[in-house]
């Protein structure tokens, strides 16, 4: 079988409960193998065909996005070497906190990691041109993975991947650097030390202030 996944990033609030499976259910068992055979056995066809019908289905999804885990090596390295950049960085902890807060967000927690390292790569404010070119290279990773994406006007600036970036420190618990992804590569690290940082300079609170 052909590593492709479909994931939809965000729902309208009030259908958080609502699966989005009835959009799905046409590729399961002999209704599935027709449409397979239909896209001619090739699952990137099919794929996008998914993404495509969802396209405008208003309260339903908001965003849709179809991937190919086969890249995903390329793509941990690229989150590894932006993670490490990041570490390096002189940039201000309150200039990367602000961009995270600026990041197309889906729900309280999740954001686009297209979309924060665009912002990453083109703030006035980040002076470090070694974490300007690790957020392009991501975001090159990024375009390769997605093979399909699509997103309504409640979420412009989606891009086809979320990642774990709370405004509050204090929902980043010990249990996300269990995960495969913070225990690979050098983003729960960052991760620990970047929130840490956010915390001790109160800046949750200061910027909640400003709301």
């Amino acid at each position: 079988t052909r590593k492709l996944e479909l994931s939809h990033g965000a729902e309208r609030k009030g259908s958080r409960a609502k699966t989005t499976n009835r959009f799905l259910q046409g590729i399961r068992g002999y209704e599935g193998a027709l449409m397979y055979k239909f896209f001619g056995g090739k699952p990137e066809i099919l794929a996008k065909y998914i993404v495509k019908k969802t396209s405008g289905k208003g309260d339903d999804i908001s965003t849709l996005s179809a991937v190919d885990l086969r890249k995903f090596p390329i793509l941990e390295k690229r989150i590894n070497d932006l993670a490490e950049a990041l570490m390096r960085t002189k940039t201000p902890t309150r200039v990367i906190y602000e961009i995270i807060l600026k990041t197309e967000a889906f729900g309280e927690d999740y954001r686009d990691l297209y979309h924060f390292a665009q912002l990453l790569s083109t703030s006035k404010a980040v002076k470090d041109e070694n974490l300007r070119k690790a957020a392009r290279k991501l975001m090159r990773a990024i375009e390769e993975v997605v093979i399909a994406n699509q997103s309504d006007t409640t979420h412009p600036n989606a891009n086809g991947i979320g990642i774990f970036l709370p405004e509050d420190p204090r929902k980043v618990k010990e249990g996300y650097f269990q995960l495969d992804l913070t225990k690979g590569t050098s983003w729960g690290r960052w991760m620990k030390k970047f929130y840490k940082q956010v915390y001790d300079e109160d800046l949750y609170y200061l910027f909640s202030a400003k709301k």
